[in-house]
């Protein structure tokens, strides 16, 4: 038994009795072993009597201190630990890089017929002061378009040099070009054209002729390409699909437009009397749509390229950039070529190495808010280089993580 002044804080249950005493033989627990039990009751005075609540309350507000100060110095240490563990450097926020590219082909045309006339109404009234844009773009290839396409997908025209050519007898079987080097890390890609002959059942290699020109789709020269059916097939999409999509958020880290030659200013359309207002029309309505993509508004970049020229093919063709990490209505003189659009692609989506022309061009850095280049992405591929097998295979290349795009 605890006596004297002990008495008044602590007290004891009777034997064998469980509850909220001072400490008690609970036989209810651990038979015959003393079990400390906080009392609540107030302590007795002198003559007996329980002394009043403000002793009681008093000690209650101490232990509360004691809990409230402990609370507070397990909150300090947890947030100095996180403040030692936190990392020294942070990846990009997700709109600090480029990470999807919409190339869209026109087609024949100089850029003093382009810039300023009124027959490119939406182009010269909206898209130029939201864009950046290049005022000395020359393809560098001339006449026809087939090279052209080709030299934007592999740096040169592999031969390719006459527009009336068809895969089935004039292709290539290089490996080395663009679209493969992102089969290789995982990254998707499609070449989207409206009137697609088949309408995305067949991988097509036909040129039927008006609206539709065969020698404006370079992926098919490409043996690796042609050859595997079912990849052709997946990566060669009719236009009317680009819509679908864009809201399912379901477009590929590279997306290389195709209109037809109505859309793309080369033809007249059944009616019309204007080519300019034929593309500039196919812009009103395509670029705003992507625009209110996903994709778009988190790392986006619309490049709009001409072909060649109207006349020679040496004259400047234009180039226009639209992305929310562009520099909005800024244009430069830079002497720009086809390399420099396949070096900036190849830069933005972080593949290597350089192709043809690619390797000595200059690139749209000076058009852009930020790096083109994409650290994470170029190290990742660095690795998957290391690999003797890395290219041989997609199911066997390590793959980028992109997760706000589709696999392949």
């Amino acid at each position: 038994m605890l006596t004297g002044e002990h008495k008044g804080r602590w007290d004891l249950l009777p034997d064998g009795e469980c509850g909220p005493g001072a400490f008690s033989s609970c036989k209810g627990n651990n038979e015959g072993v003393s079990a400390p039990i906080f009392s609540h009751r107030a302590p007795r005075s002198a003559s007996g009597a329980r002394a009043g609540k403000g002793f009681s309350a008093g000690r209650w507000r101490q232990g509360a201190l004691y809990v409230a100060f402990a609370l507070l110095l397990i909150t300090t240490v947890i947030a100095v630990g996180r403040m030692h563990t936190a990392p020294t450097s942070q990846t990009p926020t997700s709109s600090s890089r480029i990470k999807t590219v919409f190339i869209i082909m026109m087609e024949n045309t100089d850029w003093a017929q382009v810039k300023g006339n009124p027959s490119y109404a939406y182009l010269n009234g909206t898209l130029l002061p939201d864009s950046a844009f290049a005022n000395n773009y020359v393809g560098g290839i001339g006449h026809p378009s087939l090279p052209n396409y080709v030299a934007l997908e592999a740096g040169a025209p592999m031969g390719l040099t006459d527009g009336a050519y068809l895969p089935a007898t004039h292709s290539t079987s290089t490996t080395e070009h663009f679209t493969t080097q992102l089969r290789a890390v995982g990254l998707s890609w499609k070449y989207y054209a409206e009137d697609l002959p088949g309408d995305g059942t067949t991988c097509n290699t036909a040129d039927p002729g008006a609206p539709y020109s065969l020698d404006h789709n370079p992926f098919v020269y490409f043996d690796d390409v042609r050859s595997d059916t079912a990849y052709c097939r997946a990566h060669e999409r009719p236009y009317k699909e680009f819509a679908g999509d864009l809201t399912s958020r379901a477009v590929p880290a590279y997306n290389f437009i195709v209109p037809n030659d109505w859309h793309q200013g080369e033809k007249l359309a059944p009616g019309s009397h204007c080519m300019a207002c034929q593309a500039d029309q196919f812009l009103r309505s395509g670029i705003p749509m992507i625009q209110a993509s996903a994709a778009y508004q988190d790392g986006g970049a619309i490049i709009i390229l001409w072909d060649e020229s109207a006349s020679s093919g040496n004259s400047p063709s234009g180039m226009i950039i639209n992305s929310p990490l562009a520099k909005k209505g800024y244009s430069n003189n830079v002497a720009y070529n086809h390399g420099s659009t396949l070096r900036t692609v190849q830069t933005l989506l972080g593949v290597r190495p350089f192709l043809g022309a690619a390797a000595g061009a200059t690139d749209f850095a000076d058009l852009f808010t930020v790096p083109l280049s994409n650290p994470g992405a170029e190290s990742i591929h660095a690795q998957n280089s290391s690999s003797t097998d890395a290219a041989a295979s997609e199911s066997h290349a390590a793959p980028v993580e992109w997760p706000w795009l589709p696999r392949q």
